[in-house]
């Protein structure tokens, strides 16, 4: 068994393991406690959206469950 305590520990571990999109999904979903909303092609493009998740999130308390949901006003 594989323990992850940190986001860095998340990204290492599903880069090292053969994982699916759908696999990755649940993963992350399961250990950021988010929803993600978009179908991602590939893994790598699922990766990217949760780095810039995670870089404009990662110190708040209260950050948004869900992942490629614009909630920008214009």
């Amino acid at each position: 068994m594989t323990t992850i305590n940190t986001y860095s520990q998340l990204i290492d571990f599903i880069r090292a393991n053969n994982l699916s999109i759908k696999q990755t999904n649940e993963i992350i979903t399961a250990s950021l406690n988010v929803i993600v909303l978009e179908d991602y092609n590939t893994k790598e493009d699922l990766l990217k959206a949760i780095e810039t998740y995670w870089n404009k999130w990662k110190n708040i308390k209260e950050r948004p469950i869900f992942i490629g949901l614009d909630m920008d006003v214009k």
